[in-house]
């Protein structure tokens, strides 16, 4: 079974090297019950408890750090900063308007710790503060704020350093959209104002065309770049903008063609490398990406102002080298990355990736550092995800389901990766309802994912229910062929299913995309063996057994092989080398259990005989006796035995038999032909009988017969009791061959039977003591009985009677 994959994490194809886990189910049958013991009031989200302990946790330093990014503040003096909302009209011009520097400053306090206005209860109006006695103040640190009050600095003619700032505050503005209602709208203006300035700047170009972008405005856009590309042929920027608005629009061989092209133009410009391995690590193609992303990372020059950018590409190539398992690179650029960002005050989502993929790491590879290291208050989309994973991992169940609904809240746009490790949560809890209705939530957010199409085919198949499993994992292995649990899932469902040749394309399949699972092999040699192909089973268990050497179905299945190649004395001595090779699992072990029970099967067939007859001759002989003084006669007729005729007297009896010791015989079948006239009983059984005065006494007995009216029953006569008769309301079929058989079972008086007609059981293991006392004659055979008048006429052939011989 697999871990949820984490993110960032490791390709489809590295899944199992990385994420597989056995199957351990604990019952929590309450973990997703609405609410809990103590009420709603305890089940505030991760992210507002983390928040409430890291308030706690903070200094005077950090609060006053805190309360400016919330709040506008004024300083006047020492120890004496007020909180709250400067409300002069036009604000931000008091920064930077020389004709306003002497304006009372208008503020409204508020208390930092709740945000309420101190004097709101009694409506007084703001509070005037003379700049004299103000030493500063500021607005509140919000993205809004910053871009707003970069505009407003850029007021007036542009300069060339008013030109660079303006470029800064656009691509700042079109990150940080979401963050401040107006920011695409400054974000524009500002770039036109710089393309006026420098018509003929491509970077002044580019960045209106991002804000295009942005807004959804993808005409425009594309019709920026077309323009740009014309007006400068041989620049790389133009043409990988595009191809990556390209793949926005879902335009894959076209956006390839552009970013391709924009390398061939410029093979040294880094962003046209980065976006073309951004690109092919997006559609899987890893090993790809990694050249691109390289040369990226060397390219990228050291300017101060291009940190998020040179961070942006070490986490890309962290993450391509993650999905290809390469772990120990990629949690050095993941350190590297996360060092130089937090430090350098790089972009806080970039240096959450970081921080995310270094957890990750710690998850894939626990050897090489400590999953749960640090990060208990974090609330990013990537850590909290990881976090969740690892205590899964950990089988911290409760605090799991807490950090997976809190990435879940935080990104519900990147919903897949969550829905689908809580839908692992609650298989491992025993909570398949809940796990079901959180794998289908997570193919809705994403029909395509690998993972989740994967855990749904397991789940479906733990439901019995194979055309479904085969459905999910079929389209998860349409993600990536190379998908080897995927293989190997629906190839154990299928045996386990009884769709033996589907289960050995597919584990076939398996062992030559991943050789090294034993289980595998094993399981291949299982089903090998249902197909009846002992010499393939036989290669398949050799293969687990190479690669494990104390796997115990892949010994089990070996002993099997050499019995089924008829090497008996070889299956014992590899079923007593299981049994000696877990002698430490102590006597309850099952497969100890299992492999003295198959020495006793193994021993107690190799004393069986099996001896037919075809009856293709024209004489009865080979030790058949008859019984035919009443009428019905014994013949032979094209291939078969027959007794027919009618009864002369009540009674009447007429038999084909042989003789066994009662205590050697095991089973009797033969087939049978009932003619549709036949108005005796007529069948099959075993008997044991005496003789007393000149007569015969029958003293057991268990037949399989048609009765004279046509009936199917079974006759069971045990010692000083009446005969036994089921009626087994059905028809005895007539005019048409059937097979008969009677199987015994136990030892002497603890004997017991098994009838069947066509291999259905009619009854099965009734006791009959007395058809197997030791030393006594069984009679095994063909009988008919009828009284005087009755007409019969029945055929056997192929019979068989199995007995132990080699005692």
């Amino acid at each position: 079974m697999l871990l949820p994959p984490t993110e960032p994490g490791p390709a489809p194809a590295k899944y199992g090297a990385f994420l597989r886990r056995p199957l351990e189910v604990t019952p929590l049958p309450e973990l997703f019950l609405e609410g809990s013991a103590d009420g709603e009031e305890q089940t505030s989200t991760l992210i507002e408890a983390a928040a409430a302990g890291a308030e706690a946790t903070k200094g005077i330093e950090e609060l006053a750090a805190e309360a400016r990014r919330r709040y506008d503040w004024v300083r006047r003096g020492p120890g004496d900063v007020l909180y709250g909302r400067i409300v002069n009209p036009d604000r931000f011009g008091l920064l930077v308007d020389a004709s306003r520097a002497n304006e009372p400053i208008q503020f409204v306090e508020v208390d930092p710790e709740t945000g309420k206005e101190k004097l709101a209860s009694v409506g007084a109006p703001a509070v005037s503060i003379g700049r004299d006695r103000a030493l500063s103040f500021g607005f509140a640190e919000t993205t809004a704020n910053r871009i707003e009050q970069g505009r407003r600095a850029l007021d007036g003619e542009f300069t060339r350093a008013d030109f660079d700032t303006a470029l800064e505050l656009v691509e700042f503005a079109v990150e940080h959209r979401a963050e401040a209602p107006n920011a695409l709208e400054v974000a524009e203006d500002l770039a036109r104002r710089a393309l006026a300035y420098d018509p003929k700047s491509v970077e002044a170009a580019l960045e209106l065309a991002r804000v295009f972008e942005a807004g959804f405005r993808f005409e425009k856009a594309l019709e920026t770049y077309s323009s740009l590309r014309e007006q400068y042929p041989h620049r790389a920027l133009p043409v990988a903008r595009m191809g990556l608005l390209e793949e926005k629009l879902l335009l894959f061989d076209e956006a390839r063609a552009d970013l391709e092209e924009a390398v061939h133009l410029e093979r040294t410009n880094f962003e046209a490398r980065f976006a073309l391995g951004g690109f092919l690590a997006r559609r899987g193609e890893y090993e790809a990406a990694l050249e691109h992303l390289r040369a990226a990372l060397k390219a990228a020059p050291s300017d101060p102002s291009l940190l998020d950018r040179r961070v942006a590409i070490r986490v890309a190539l962290a993450d391509a080298l993650l999905a290809l398992g390469e772990l120990g690179e990629a949690d050095g650029l993941y350190r590297q990355a996360y060092g130089a960002g937090s430090d350098a005050g790089a972009d806080e989502r970039l240096v959450g990736r970081a921080r995310a993929g270094m957890l990750a790491v710690a998850l894939l590879a626990p050897a090489d550092g400590n999953a749960a290291e640090g990060e208990e208050g974090a609330q990013g989309f990537e850590l909290l995800l990881d976090r969740g994973i690892a205590a899964l991992a950990a089988r911290d169940f409760p605090s799991a389901k807490d950090l997976l609904e809190g990435a879940l809240e935080l990104d519900p746009l990147r919903a897949v990766r969550p829905l689908s490790a809580l839908a692992y949560l609650g298989l491992v809890t025993a909570n398949e309802g809940e796990a079901m209705g959180f794998v289908e939530r997570a193919l809705e957010a994403a029909p395509h994912d690998a993972y989740a199409l994967y855990l749904r085919g397991f789940l479906l198949g733990r439901q019995d229910d194979y055309d479904g499993a085969r459905a999910s994992l079929m389209a998860a292995l349409d993600e990536e062929v190379a998908f080897e649990d995927a293989l190997s899932t629906l190839g154990r469902i299928a045996f386990q299913l009884g769709h033996f040749q589907d289960a050995r394309r597919l584990l076939e399949r398996a062992v030559e995309v991943e050789p090294e699972r034993p289980s595998v092999h094993a399981l291949l040699g299982l089903d090998f063996l249902r197909l009846g192909t002992v010499s393939d089973a036989s290669a398949a268990f050799d293969a687990a057994l190479a690669l494990s050497p104390a796997d115990p179905v892949a010994k089990a299945g070996k002993a099997w092989c050499a019995y089924l190649g008829g090497d008996v004395t070889e299956a014992q001595v590899l079923l007593r080398d299981l049994d000696d090779a877990r002698r430490a699992e102590g006597d309850a072990d099952p497969w100890r259990l299992w492999a003295r029970a198959q020495i006793d099967r193994i021993v107690d067939h190799v004393e069986k005989v099996e001896w037919r007859d075809s009856f293709n001759r024209s004489r009865l002989i080979n030790g058949w006796q008859t019984r035919e003084s009443d009428g019905p006669t014994v013949q032979m007729e094209d291939g078969a035995v027959r007794i027919e005729g009618v009864f002369s007297s009540s009674s009447g009896v007429a038999e084909v038999y042989r003789e066994y010791a009662a205590s050697d015989f095991v089973s009797f079948s033969a087939r049978l032909f009932v003619s549709a006239d036949t108005h005796a009983r007529t069948g099959i059984r075993i008997a044991r009988e005496r003789q007393r005065r000149g007569d015969r006494e029958v003293i057991g007995e268990a037949s399989v017969s048609r009765f004279e009216d046509g009936a199917l029953q079974v006759r069971i006569l045990r010692k000083g009791r009446p005969p036994e008769i089921t009626d087994m309301a059905e028809e005895f079929p007539v005019e048409r061959w059937v097979r008969l058989t009677i199987e015994r079972s136990g030892e002497a008086s603890d004997s017991n039977v098994t009838i069947s007609l066509d291999g259905v059981p009619l009854v099965e293991n009734i006791s009959v003591p007395s058809v197997g006392a030791a030393n006594a004659p069984l009679l095994v055979g063909l009988f008919v009985e009828g009284d005087a008048g009755r007409s019969v006429r029945v055929l056997m052939d192929d019979a068989s009677v199995v007995y132990r011989g080699n005692r």
